[in-house]
């Protein structure tokens, strides 16, 4: 959870604009809202990539411009993050694989002392043995960002003004 402040932030951390709103809204308001959980795993099948993390499975990729950035957010932000053992044991348990939470814990802690490029082809190859791609996966993300601001379903106890 992070305020509207820091995901604006967060958000400046990137240069590219898509890239810049989409993380403004991942943490200031998905990051926040109940359903976050729900949502994440209409997205991305969490289990499986739980998996393919803990176990050191996943092929690196050729990256994208966007897995870039992300790639760029997750070792500034997610990679040095007190937290990040909590958060994985969180999405492991609620998706119901959490003995591998330990490993993947590990696994994403080695991967945060990378270098942004090794990060991104990392991603880019989790994402495409979850048979999904960058461009197929912000597609997703901005329908449900629509529907959700559409029937203005986000539950969360920090408001924002709907930008």
């Amino acid at each position: 959870m992070t305020t509207i402040e820091s995901s604006k932030k967060i958000a400046a951390m990137s240069s590219d604009p898509v890239m810049s709103k989409a993380a403004e809204i991942a943490f200031g308001r998905c990051g926040n809202c109940l359903k976050r959980v729900k949502c994440a795993q209409r997205l991305v099948d969490i289990p499986r990539a739980i998996t393919l993390i803990s176990m050191g499975s996943v092929k690196p990729k050729k990256p994208h411009k966007y897995t870039l950035e992300v790639a760029k957010l997750f070792k500034q932000k997610c990679a040095v993050c007190d937290q990040l053992g909590i958060c994985i044991l969180m999405w492991s348990s609620i998706s119901k694989v959490p003995s591998y939470a330990p490993a993947a814990t590990t696994a994403i802690r080695e991967l945060g002392k990378k270098d942004e490029v090794f990060i991104a082809e990392y991603f880019e190859g989790l994402l495409h043995q979850l048979k999904l791609t960058p461009l197929r996966l912000m597609l997703k993300v901005g329908r449900m960002w629509w529907k959700c601001d559409k029937d203005k379903s986000y539950l969360t106890l920090v408001m924002h003004n709907g930008n």
